[in-house]
């Protein structure tokens, strides 16, 4: 990058930063159960597995007392769809992988066989997104609109917009297009306070201040991994939405028996059975080999969102896509056993045709064609054994009472399976598919930051591999440096962390850390200056 083109893209992202800086909202704060959860990830596992396990309960007593609101939530979806309206449900990133999933399971269900299309999940970016978001495609307000309009979206109709922080400019821009076309005022949805996100964002308070939009605030704390909405913020919108979607034509009873149901299974969790499976997979990526998740349909989806988020949370390659020439494999890819081309596996996982954008700003980044080169089909089982050494199958089965996994290694196929499986019971009277499907989420949450945390893929809970691909990641990254400057008794204005990231930003490498760049930069900068003699 030219010196010119650097000034003007450290002057663009410092005129709005104030509108990014989001350190002071709950979901971005390090947790205090786990601030030394990458040590406890390398020493002992099952500790780490435990400490997780410990926050996602915590965050879901916090659900349990918001219990009223979502069940006016689930009124109005009840209202909508007697009254022959749709829901569309708008996320971006993990929230739209959420709602991708939470149309999904609608329409597995099939509860009410004669609604079966009135739920349209959306995701920033269509769903090419789902499996490799399209970078910088949140900061643009226009582009929710746009995508809302664009699904057919109509004055019947309620949207349920969904983004973890409250701030998401995507998110913001769906549920402010929608709030002017449907008769219906919106849903809002979040997980941080009212107060605060009022205070830090001008884009949050138009909502959150609009008499005609709904809000719901499902506010859970810090992450585990701070930042890292993916896990309990997830966890707990999925269910805040989900709980009353699902059983939108059934009593406020039902609803409540459902969520209570869950959160007793939630309890009962024993994550430390992960732990032999936590040493196998770290292991296998130390020693330069590869995964692939066995997904049946039932649980594509929940699999293949834990799997693909793993690369931006912790800057790994991404799942590669055939059209791509010398793409560097992704630690683990994912495919389905009984589809044998693209099209059908795409079909089958989302249980409908895909919905893509062909828009030209986007050069082919989010297109239907562009979908099909992530091959997960049965040819990925092919691909990956001719071309990733060492490679591990691993098989994770969603029963009725309990989440049962298994691995081999494809050059000992002849392995005992009994010595490489795993079984988690619920314990719980609860057989419902969602609940079934949070379950299954959490325990491959806790199992992916485990293993993460033994790759040194984050330090201490924070998210130091994180790869700023939009405005808030740039912060995040910003600030997470200067938390661990401060440590090594190193400060450095947020002006020139900024600048200095903007530098590396062009050659920065799929698994690259910018946080440990930063940090490096200015820790050598201080030695230099130590070293110039006093006159």
């Amino acid at each position: 990058m030219s010196s010119a083109g650097l000034e003007l893209s450290v002057s663009s992202f410092l005129r709005e930063a104030d509108q990014f800086k989001l350190g002071r909202l709950a979901t971005e704060k390090p947790h205090p159960l786990t601030l030394q959860l990458s040590q406890f990830a390398q020493k002992s596992p099952k500790k780490a597995l435990n400490i997780l396990h410990q926050v996602d309960c915590l965050a879901i007593n916090k659900l349990l007392r918001r219990t009223q609101k979502i069940l006016d939530l689930h009124t109005s979806i009840q209202s909508t769809l007697k009254s022959g309206g749709r829901i569309f449900l708008c996320g971006c990133g993990a929230t739209g992988r959420l709602s991708l999933s939470l149309e999904s399971f609608w329409r597995q269900e099939n509860r009410y066989p004669q609604f079966k299309d009135r739920v349209i999940g959306l995701a920033a970016g269509g769903d090419t997104a789902l499996i490799r978001s399209i970078e910088g495609f949140e900061d643009h307000p226009q582009w929710g609109a746009k995508q809302l309009k664009e699904a057919g979206f109509s004055r019947k109709d309620l949207c349920i917009a969904i983004t973890e922080g409250g701030e998401t400019p995507w998110v913001i821009g769906a549920v402010q297009a929608a709030e002017k076309i449907s008769d219906r005022p919106p849903y809002f949805v979040y997980c941080n306070s009212d107060i605060l996100l009022i205070k830090i964002a001008k884009r949050s308070s138009k909502v959150l201040t609009h008499p005609k939009i709904n809000k719901l605030s499902l506010e859970v704390g810090p992450m585990a991994l701070a930042g890292s909405t993916r896990m309990q913020a997830s966890t707990v919108l999925m269910a805040g939405v989900g709980f009353p979607l699902l059983y939108a034509l059934e009593t406020k009873a039902t609803v409540v028996k459902h969520i209570k149901n869950w959160a007793q299974a939630t309890h009962h969790l024993t994550p430390g059975k992960l732990v032999p499976l936590c040493r196998k997979e770290a292991e296998l990526y130390k020693k330069g080999g590869y995964s692939l998740y066995r997904a049946e349909a039932q649980t594509a989806l929940t699999l293949l969102t834990d799997t693909t988020e793993r690369a931006p949370t912790f800057s790994l390659h991404p799942f590669e896509n055939t059209q791509d020439k010398h793409s560097h494999p992704a630690l683990c890819y994912l495919y389905l056993p009984n589809c044998k081309s693209p099209q059908l596996a795409w079909k089958t996982l989302l249980h409908r045709p895909a919905r893509c954008l062909e828009w030209p700003e986007l050069q082919g980044k989010a297109g239907y064609r562009r979908l099909l080169g992530f091959d997960i089909s049965t040819r990925a089982l092919s691909n990956r054994r001719r071309h990733t050494p060492h490679l591990t199958e691993i098989h994770w089965n969603l029963g009725l009472d309990r989440v049962e996994v298994f691995w081999h290694d494809h050059i000992q196929y002849k392995s005992t399976q009994g010595h490489n499986k795993i079984v988690i019971q619920f314990n719980s009277p609860e057989t419902q598919n969602l609940s079934r499907h949070l379950l299954l989420k959490m325990l491959l949450n806790m199992h992916s930051t485990c293993i993460m945390g033994r790759l040194h893929r984050y330090e201490g809970n924070l998210m130091t591999w994180v790869r700023p691909a939009n405005k808030k990641l740039i912060d995040r990254a910003v600030r997470y440096a200067q938390i661990l400057l401060k440590q090594k008794n190193c400060s450095q204005s947020y002006t020139e962390l900024v600048r200095t990231l903007f530098k590396y930003l062009p050659d920065l490498k799929p698994d690259d850390s910018i946080v440990h760049k930063l940090v490096a930069h200015f820790l050598a900068h201080k030695k230099m200056v130590k070293k110039i003699p006093k006159n």
